[in-house]
């Protein structure tokens, strides 16, 4: 087996996931609310992420405002 494909599998089950949770969070939530607890699970995933850098992000503007552009 190619050494990339295991990578591409996970990562298209986790669009998966990602694409479906929100389907079923909006039954118990309105569609605004979901956004709002999204965005706080990126603030954890990004806080950890900044744990594993040890607080010490590369830095570069462009860098930068295409990351915050993304998100």
């Amino acid at each position: 087996m190619k050494t990339w494909f295991l990578p591409a599998l996970v990562t298209l089950f986790c669009w998966g996931v990602w694409g479906f949770i929100p389907k079923i969070t909006i039954r118990y939530v309105n569609a605004m609310s979901a956004v709002v607890y999204e965005a706080i699970g990126v603030v954890i995933a990004g806080f950890i992420v900044l744990l594993a850098l040890g607080f010490r992000p590369e830095i570069d503007p462009k860098g930068i405002t295409l990351g915050i552009v993304t998100g």
